[in-house]
């Protein structure tokens, strides 16, 4: 073995330019490949840090009405509490953004109002102080609070003594019990600063004349119980519980916790690992083939050693030792590759999940990385092998410089390899392209709103200072007041609904003069309903198509629709001066005054919906304010003049965000432009081995047809019969490798459902397009090789 090992490293050693390509690219396919995976292990295979994480369950309630709601109502999730045998525990959780004040400046915290039993439920006890009383789970007595080891750190210059001391959230003094263990991951899609006791009065929850609402619930299965016998056990309790009136029906979705967590990153993570092995094919693939072509300039070499009574088996082992110690170089360079890419993906995704601070290289990871290594092994390493030493003994030592490895059986194995790389190169950028047409059409076309020069900035009111809707509203007039005398700021508005955010809440409305529609029915109109100052429309350029715009003078009850509900719910009839309301029948009627363009407001995927633009006022002051300048000036040069216009009102008031419009719309496409950008950078990788790689198999093929050509020439063949022979020949692989990799783009495309918006998997132009491309770029690399062919020598 050490004497095949130092054979081995001589012959590399002296093919320098070979060697160096091989394990470049080996480097390359294998580091990507192992850093995509790496991300896939932390989301897909490695447990959740908590005790029997296979246990855990995340579930909701579907509301089935005007509109479908994933939400759970209150007085169902504490039914569920005293019944369900499934669960051997279920706690509850709100996500809730809250003013910390009081130490230092001003700061938004993340905190989640939960269950006293959702700690004990995944086994976590705080590293100092204790977890909630039950007693405390309840209204009233909740004024307790959990920090984050992260917040007790940064915030708090980790005091020990730090334990029943009180700080202020939204106003409201809170006693401090305990500080969770470094490491701690919140069972939840976002992480959290702080937690707080849920605080629910059960007797109120549970009356007719509230209902209050959890948006997630997480149950700990008993054993042998299992999904879906605890969904049906739900369902029975709520049969027997009164329903709101407002909803036809109402459904339960449960699933795994960690898929709740993780489901859509870790499709994005398999679709990812599936391109990165077809970069890894291809690497392969281009080093089997100079391997194959190195091995021309050993024919003979083998053939003598063989002749002096050297096995095949020896043989075989010997080209195998020379490929494992190139595979082991390849796959050394890939893992320094992928430790340094691991993270930077890390740095660079949008999918910013609790559990992933870190991506170690763990057990699985090597274990993955070895198999890689084995497999690259077995992919480049045994063609070459056992086709060299299929060599005639004696044809190969009378040949001279006529490579009998180059015959007909090789020609055929590279041109396999060729067409293969081919049709994977327009797979991989088949799916590029279809990404990076759903995210250009996402981002940049139907917005609605001109982005540019625009900057936005918001503030939440909140905690007793806020509750009376005057306070909020003089707030708002004095922000708007400061802001339009900012230094180059030429327009400034206020809303609460900022284009594109996440969530915009919707309701039930009525139309004057219509017969009322049943509750629970499903058929009430639905409409979101922003509120806005004046000036909004003019800022966004928001066009109006019919009647006229709000502004100052107005009195409160005139409403500006969208050209989505006109055409929804007025069609072939004119809406101006008709009448609506929403919030039931003891509000007022809104007269509408004008139809506005569409606006996508729930986020760049979606569609506009219907809605109705109102102004803010005394009685109805915004909670969260959306403060949109008009300004040359870019939103980082601004955000100190925003932040002394906010402090100058009230210095305990934190600012929650301050960016411009484009940067806001461009946050709201990252995880498909992360996607996408990826697929592009592996496309592009592949491409370049792919067309090096068919580049050299039209080179091997032309430099082992020499002697053919050579006789064809001799015997009267004119040079442009031998170029038609060899463009031929080119074409025919060529020809291969785009119907296969059309099929395979047409069947493997559907896994990117999920990741388009307005692009369907087999969009015709897409596929058309990447293939004429491809078809030009290999063209050219295979039909190129006929001019010098004596050029390929490793």
């Amino acid at each position: 073995m050490r004497h095949d090992l130092t054979y081995a490293a001589r012959m590399l050693l002296r093919r320098p330019g070979f060697a160096s390509a091989a394990i470049l690219s080996l480097a390359l396919g294998v580091g990507v490949t192992v850093a995509i995976f790496s991300v896939l292990n932390a989301i897909a295979f490695r447990p959740l840090a908590y005790a029997d994480p296979d246990r855990l369950a995340w579930f909701t309630e579907v509301l089935h009405g005007s509109s479908t709601d994933e939400l759970t109502l209150t007085p169902d999730f504490l039914e569920w509490r005293r019944q369900a045998k499934s669960f051997a525990s279920i706690a509850g959780y709100n996500y809730q953004i809250r003013n910390l004040t009081g130490f230092g400046e001003a700061i938004e915290l993340r905190t989640a109002r939960a269950s006293a039993s959702l700690l004990p439920m995944i086994r976590v006890e705080p590293a100092l102080g204790r977890n909630f009383t039950r007693q405390e789970d309840s209204k009233g007595n909740d004024r307790v609070a959990i920090l984050t080891d992260s917040l007790w750190r940064t915030r708090f210059t980790s005091d020990p003594r730090i334990i029943g001391r009180s700080i202020l959230l939204d106003g409201l003094p809170y006693a401090i019990v305990g500080v969770l263990p470094a490491g701690f991951v919140f069972p939840g899609v976002d992480p959290v600063d702080l937690i707080t006791p849920l605080g629910k009065d059960e007797a109120e929850s549970t009356s007719a004349q509230t209902m209050t609402i959890l948006t997630n619930v997480v149950g700990r299965l008993n054993s042998g119980a299992t999904l879906a016998h605890a969904t049906a056990e739900l369902m029975t309790i709520n049969s027997r519980l009164p329903r709101p009136p407002w909803s036809i029906k109402i459904t339960i979705d449960m699933h795994p916790l960690k898929d709740h967590l993780y489901g859509n990153a870790k499709t994005a993570g398999w679709i990812l690992l599936a391109a990165a092995g077809f970069l890894l094919w291809i690497a392969c693939a281009n080093v089997s083939h100079l391997l194959l072509a190195r091995l021309t300039d050993r024919d003979r070499e083998l053939a003598i050693r063989a002749f002096l009574g050297g096995s095949r088996a020896r043989l075989i082992a010997q080209l195998f030792t020379e490929s494992a110690l190139l595979a082991a170089l390849g796959c050394g360079g890939g893992m320094a590759i992928a430790f340094v890419l691991r993270r930077s993906i890390l740095a660079l995704t949008p999918y910013k999940l609790t559990g992933l601070a870190s991506l170690p290289f763990d057990g699985r990871v090597l274990a993955f990385a070895v198999s890689v290594g084995v497999a690259t092994v077995i992919l480049f390493g045994a063609l070459p092998a056992f086709r060299a030493t299929q060599a005639r003994l004696a044809a190969s030592i009378k040949a001279g410089e006529a490579a009998t490895v180059g015959g007909r059986g090789s020609a055929r194995i590279l041109s396999t390899l060729a067409a293969a790389e081919i049709a994977i190169l327009l797979i991989l950028s088949t799916g590029a392209g279809l990404t990076l047409k759903s995210f250009w059409g996402m981002r940049y076309r139907n917005l609605g709103i001109s982005p540019d020069h625009l900057s936005a900035a918001t503030v939440r009111l909140s905690g007793p200072r806020y509750r009376d809707d005057l306070q909020r509203f003089e707030f708002t007039q004095r922000l708007l007041e400061h802001a339009q005398s900012i230094p180059g700021v030429e327009a400034a508005a206020v809303t609460d609904a900022i284009p594109p955010g996440a969530w915009h809440a919707t309701n039930v409305f009525e139309i004057q003069g219509r017969a009322p529609v049943p509750m629970g029915s499903g058929r009430r109109p639905i409409a979101r309903f922003p509120r806005a100052s004046p000036g909004l429309f003019a800022i966004f350029q928001i066009p109006l198509l019919k009647g006229r715009l709000f502004d100052s003078s107005d009195r409160l009850e005139v409403a500006v629709i969208n050209r989505a509900l006109a055409e929804k719910y007025f069609p072939g009839e004119n809406p101006i001066g008709q009448h609506v309301r929403f919030g039931g029948p003891d509000t007022p009627w809104f007269e509408i005054i004008g139809i506005v363009g569409d606006v996508k407001l729930s986020g760049l995927n979606t569609t506009p919906e219907p809605a109705i633009y109102y102004s803010y006022n005394r009685q109805n002051a915004l909670w969260e304010i959306g403060l949109i300048l008009k300004s040359s000036f870019d939103a980082s040069i601004l955000a100190g003049e925003i932040r002394r216009a906010v402090a100058a009102i009230d210095p305990n008031q934190p600012i929650s965000t301050i960016e411009s419009v484009n940067a806001r719309l461009s946050d709201s496409v990252s995880k498909p432009r992360f996607v996408a950008m990826l697929l592009c950078a592996f496309a592009a990788l592949a491409g370049i081995l792919g067309i090096v790689g068919v580049y050299g198999v039209m080179s091997c093929r032309v430099r082992w047809q020499l002697r053919e050509l050579a006789v064809r020439q001799a015997l009267g063949a004119q040079p442009r019969h031998v170029l038609q022979l060899v463009l031929g020949q080119g074409l025919a692989i060529i020809a291969v490798g785009i119907t296969a990799g059309t099929a395979g783009s047409l069947a493997l495309s559907r896994l990117l459902t999920s990741f388009l918006y307005n692009v369907r998997p087999n969009d015709p132009l897409v596929l058309a397009s990447i293939a004429s491309l491809l078809l030009g770029d290999v063209g050219t690399a295979g039909g190129f090789p006929h001019v010098v062919p004596r050029i390929w020598t490793l």
